[in-house]
């Protein structure tokens, strides 16, 4: 009786278990890996943590609900991108809607090239992720007036042309 309310996933989770703790080797060509050595079958569980972003705006376009985070960075660029993957992936899971992710730059030098966060496996990039930037030191004071409200006071004096006379940048 008891066999038949199993679901297939509870059938399937002890034979799998079983490969994965003294088989595994044996899949590898099967999985593509023929040329690699397996080191470990482990369980991976991966901790919960708590991270908060800069900002998160929740939107619809055209009828498409979708997030827009935006992480402001005054610091050195190092490890942005990697933060920044790892924020977007978590609030597209957790919100289940696509996230976009633009990174404002307060202070020069700002980040070289495209800021693409890529995994890569020696020479070959298997993976990466795209954002968008706006380095605010190149945004016209005018402009940002021109497409948006007093809510941008603030960032007045980072912006091209937006120095408060006397001060030091």
């Amino acid at each position: 009786m008891a066999e038949r309310n199993q679901t297939p996933e509870r059938k399937t989770d002890l034979p799998l278990k079983y490969l994965r703790l003294r088989l595994a080797g044996h899949l590898l060509p099967f999985l593509g890996e023929a040329d690699a050595r397996l080191l470990d079958t482990g369980v991976v569980e991966l901790p919960e943590s708590k991270r908060t972003v800069d900002f998160i705006l929740k939107l619809e376009r055209d009828g498409l609900l979708y997030h827009h985070h935006y992480e402001f960075n005054a610091g050195s660029p190092g490890p942005l991108l990697k933060r920044c993957f790892e924020y977007n992936s978590r609030a597209h899971l957790l919100l289940n809607t696509p996230v976009l992710t633009t990174i404002i730059q307060l202070f020069p030098p700002g980040l070289a090239g495209e800021p693409i966060y890529r995994v890569m496996l020696g020479d070959q990039e298997i993976n990466h992720w795209r954002f968008e930037f706006v380095n605010l030191w190149e945004v016209a004071v005018e402009r940002a007036f021109a497409a948006a409200g007093p809510g941008l006071l603030a960032l007045v004096p980072l912006l091209k042309g937006g120095q408060v006379p006397g001060a030091v940048r």
